[in-house]
């Protein structure tokens, strides 16, 4: 008869591998095809993607996060890391993948929902497991050490706010800026549902 304790792990560590699917089908098949970067690590890797065409999305996520990892290892030890490195590295891997497929949809305001809807749906079940996809993250957990007085709310609303203002310059185009910050918006709506 299988411990209580193995099946817990067992449903986490799909809860894991789940989430960080719906995550790269967000990112993959919707966001990055189609030039939308909604904040993160994830849209600063669409742009780094577009500006030098070398690396592919998934590639400049792991590369983007090395430090950021390393710097909450130190401060929040080993333990607290090992599910999001996996949640990073699967997540990149398939990102990586499906990209060249050239995505679901080319319309913009579907390509914004859809992978609002699913990045925003694998978030949730990531945070679920007790994990995170990295990147802003973990950056803000960071901040918040320091800056206690500052709202965590806020912090995300200003990193991601400077990542879709920057998109609209990368990508020369207000309308994909714009359409970044409704994804954003639906993407925080869908990770609040499924948290709370």
């Amino acid at each position: 008869m299988l411990s209580s304790d193995l099946i817990k792990n067992a449903k986490r560590f799909f809860t894991l591998s789940l989430g960080s699917l719906l995550y790269a089908v967000g990112i993959g098949l919707f966001l990055e095809p189609n030039q939308l970067a909604p904040g993160g690590v994830s849209g600063i890797a669409i742009m780094l993607s577009a500006l030098t065409e070398i690396l592919g999305t998934g590639v400049w996520i792991i590369i983007l996060n090395i430090p950021i990892m390393a710097v909450a290892m130190w401060k929040f030890g080993f333990r607290f890391l090992i599910s999001s490195i996996y949640a990073v590295a699967l997540s990149s891997v398939i990102i990586d993948l499906l990209v060249p497929t050239g995505g679901l949809t080319t319309q913009p305001l579907l390509a914004c929902f859809g992978g609002a809807v699913f990045s925003g749906a694998g978030i949730g079940l990531v945070f679920r497991a007790g994990a995170t996809t990295g990147g802003t993250d973990i950056a803000v957990k960071l901040l918040r050490l320091k800056y206690r007085h500052i709202n965590t709310g806020m912090l995300f609303l200003f990193i991601d706010g400077v990542i879709v203002i920057c998109s609209g310059f990368v990508f020369s185009n207000i309308d994909n800026a714009l359409y970044a910050a409704i994804a954003l918006f639906v993407q925080m709506r869908v990770i609040n549902a499924i948290l709370y």
